[in-house]
């Protein structure tokens, strides 16, 4: 999955978040589409921080459904490079995707994003195990 174009960075009035919508591109038409991501931190990095978390809400629509859960991740702005982007991200289907689970993870620098997932059945994820007792 790749970005096809520059994305559409705006604010919400109400609210001050920062909404990136983009189109992707993918080799499974099931997750190209418009993407629109409401980010949980600030977009543009503080001068002096050399690391940003963050926690996105996170929509994928084109003609067959769409995709809607959350990423979380982090970005790094280091001295002597390019930022870099390290995200994974969980989202169900909806409409003609109803019944699946896209799991995806972003990393590279911001001069080579790359993009993975894999979309599979949503009773077939396993739940999270419990920790043992103390």
């Amino acid at each position: 999955t790749q970005l096809a174009g520059e994305p559409d960075i705006s604010r919400d009035p109400g609210t001050g978040a920062t909404i990136v919508v983009s189109e992707w591109e993918s080799t499974d038409p099931r997750t190209s589409g418009t993407r629109t991501e409401v980010v949980g931190g600030s977009l543009v990095p503080d001068d002096e921080a050399d690391g940003q978390v963050q926690l996105n809400a996170v929509r994928i629509v084109n003609e067959g459904g769409s995709w809607v859960g959350t990423t979380r991740g982090f970005l790094t702005f280091p001295s002597d490079g390019p930022p870099t982007v390290q995200f994974l991200g969980e989202l169900v289907g909806e409409g003609g995707y109803e019944g699946l689970s896209l799991f995806h993870a972003t990393t590279g620098d911001t001069e080579d994003v790359r993009e993975i997932g894999v979309i599979w059945p949503t009773d077939d994820v396993p739940a999270i195990p419990d920790l043992p007792a103390e």
